[in-house]
């Protein structure tokens, strides 16, 4: 079954070569070539199988090592998600393939390619890692910067809330540093979280990815348009949503977009206008789970488990950052409306 681990080999030849190469030897089981359609049919948690190559495996039962980030690329092309997810010593050689693999796409055409530039890379880094004795998950000073973030939150959304000011400007300038914490939550904690690089251990990665759901987001439209279109596409014009945008745009983050004069402004008024960026980030949530995609990210069909998180969670938002303070917290309406808009 040796032909089953040469990922790398699969990837650098076309489909005819492929066939032609595979046919006619005779370590090769009985064929079976599978049409896209059907592929694309078993795109679940209890049914996924993915492309990797020109190879198709059927991973419904497998006990995945990462977890269920293997989901993400169920009834698709998992290639990009594959060797980004995965240790250089298990691109070509990956001993828990072979017993998943069912058949061949019969459709060469969306094969990827790679040089062995993104391998020399991480090879790199993991040598680097194991050089300076640096652990990839589970690290300590990342529990430590945790802890700080989320017990500073804590402290400074009952002290905005629920401990009287001198002054109104107090509860103002907490607010900016509320919304700078919920920042730090996204970008420190979150964002590995749903990447799965937290910890090593998949229930600690979830708790935390749960944070975003927490504080109004939705962690199942960020594994769908952050991990799945931005990482397997990063600032691929027309496949990575994190740089779609319509014209005219408030911002301007990339050369292909038009110029306009407020641009050259847009470091003083982005700052104010960041502030919205969570209530953004809740439509756009909403219309993306009615739509079931975003920009050119066709979503995975969601559970009856996501979907009801994805209610409840929004209705927590808006209960324990503008309703349990309107009703039970000492400023007036329109300071908590003001520290809701800032935070």
């Amino acid at each position: 079954m040796e032909y089953q681990f040469r990922l790398q080999q699969l990837l650098k030849i076309d489909l005819k070569d492929f066939q032609k190469y595979y046919l006619e030897s005779e370590k090769m089981p009985s064929q079976k070539f599978i049409p896209w359609e059907e592929i694309q049919r078993h795109n679940t948690e209890s049914d996924c199988w993915i492309v990797l190559g020109n190879c198709v495996y059927d991973v419904s039962s497998m006990n995945h090592p990462g977890g269920d980030i293997i989901q993400i690329g169920a009834g698709r092309r998992a290639d990009p998600l594959y060797y980004s997810y995965h240790p250089s010593s298990t691109l070509d050689n990956n001993p828990l393939l072979p017993k998943y693999f069912i058949g061949y796409v019969n459709d060469g055409s969306d094969v990827q390619y790679f040089s062995n530039f993104y391998r020399d890379i991480k090879v790199d880094v993991e040598n680097l890692f194991s050089f300076n004795n640096w652990r990839f998950r589970d690290n300590p000073t990342m529990y430590l910067k945790t802890s700080i973030i989320l017990f500073l939150w804590i402290c400074i959304y009952f002290r905005i809330h629920f401990v009287e000011a001198k002054s109104v400007v107090i509860p103002l300038i907490y607010s900016v540093y509320l919304g700078v914490l919920h920042s730090l939550i996204g970008t420190c904690i979150m964002h590995d979280a749903n990447h799965r690089s937290f910890s090593s251990y998949e229930s600690i990665n979830k708790i935390f990815a749960l944070l975003f759901d927490i504080f109004g987001g939705s962690s199942y439209t960020w594994k769908m348009i952050h991990n799945l279109g931005h990482h397997t596409s990063t600032n691929v014009e027309g496949k990575d949503p994190d740089i779609s945008t319509p014209e005219p745009y408030v911002r301007r983050i990339k050369g292909t977009q038009k110029q306009h004069n407020w641009y050259r402004y847009q470091h003083l008024y982005m700052p104010v206008l960041y502030c919205g960026l969570l209530f953004q980030m809740v439509f756009r949530d909403i219309f993306a789970i009615m739509k079931q995609e975003w920009n050119s990210v066709k979503f995975q069909p969601i559970s009856y488990r996501e979907l009801f998180l994805f209610g409840f969670s929004k209705i927590w938002w808006i209960s324990y950052s503008l309703i349990i303070p309107l009703l039970f917290g000492i400023q007036s309406y329109q300071m908590t409306f003001a520290v809701w808009v800032i935070q």
